[in-house]
């Protein structure tokens, strides 16, 4: 009597699955500010619509990003290197020019980390590791086309 081989169980992870594409994962209606608006309409529209950063857009295209960390960086006052509660915020690139930030384009992190439209959710979520960043708008040809952010990445993992 033959014993049948048994086929080896195959082990797909969350990348081999499916590619999920950015265009597919994306907000397309995405607000923005200019670089000329104030940080206080900055936080405003931070708050009233319950989202962390925005991208600062200039002419169609992306010049940078202006997130809550970027305004609670100016929000803090200088301080010596290792003391204020807001320390741990200056890690990823908080200058002394942000200290006296009065609009979105003296408090934004520039240039800003942007995707393609094309990417892979793989791709995004290793930038957004490698690069520390919650957030990244998307283009196409240069234009500011959606904005994907973590919770983007992560709702299409249960879905």
């Amino acid at each position: 009597m033959r014993i049948p081989e048994l086929q080896p169980e195959v082990k797909m992870t969350v990348n081999e699955e499916v590619h999920m594409y950015i265009e597919h994962l994306m907000t397309r209606d995405v607000l923005t500010v200019t670089p000329e608006t104030s940080l206080k309409d900055v936080a405003r529209l931070l708050v009233e619509h319950r989202i962390s950063g925005l991208p600062v857009v200039e002419d169609g295209r992306v010049v940078g990003v202006v997130s809550e960390a970027d305004i609670l960086f100016k929000e803090q006052g200088a301080q010596n290197e290792s003391t204020g509660p807001f320390t741990w915020l200056s890690r990823g690139g908080g200058s002394t020019a942000k200290l006296t930030a009065s609009t979105a384009g003296e408090a934004m992190t520039s240039p800003a980390m942007t995707i393609h439209a094309s990417a892979t959710a793989a791709a995004a979520a290793r930038l957004m590791i490698e690069q520390g960043v919650n957030r990244l708008p998307v283009t196409a040809d240069g234009t500011l086309v959606g904005i994907v952010t973590r919770a983007d990445l992560l709702e299409s993992l249960v879905s």
